[in-house]
């Protein structure tokens, strides 16, 4: 399970640093959801993980003490397995040449992007919202 998840990782990176992002004007005032604005995405709140594991690391001695540093530590913890699971179901979703070089998606996978979309879109928000709030906490501490 953490082979595939973080080798699934590590194609989503591959990925995002070898993906172009459509700027035609036409496609950016549509609605029509891409891979790109997908990865985008996943690429903007990725590098957040390490906030969220140095964050984990210091509110885990505080939790003995304060049942809020639990609940902020859980949050994190909640935000790091969102990330993990939706890398791994979006890996089984699409296959490399639709992921990586673009290729034509049908109806069906279409539909299933716009739904990835909402999740990651979920997956950004709950990280962020746990991120602030253990940093917030954090501070509170000081």
């Amino acid at each position: 399970m953490k082979k595939t998840a973080l080798l699934l990782f590590l194609a989503l990176s591959v990925i995002s640093c070898n993906f172009q992002v459509n700027t035609n004007k036409d496609s950016e005032e549509s609605d029509e959801v891409t891979m790109s604005t997908v990865l985008d995405i996943h690429d903007e709140v990725m590098p957040k993980m390490s906030d969220i594991a140095k964050l984990s690391g210091a509110l885990k001695p505080l939790i003995t003490e304060d049942s809020l540093a639990q609940k902020k530590f859980d949050d994190l913890v909640r935000a790091h397995e969102e990330m993990m699971n939706w890398m791994q179901e979006f890996g089984t979703k699409f296959n490399s040449d639709e992921i990586m070089n673009g290729a034509a998606l049908s109806k069906e996978k279409q539909d299933l992007l716009i739904q990835e979309k909402i999740a990651i879109d979920q997956v950004k928000e709950t990280m962020l919202s746990a991120i602030s709030d253990a940093e917030n906490y954090l501070k509170e501490k000081d």
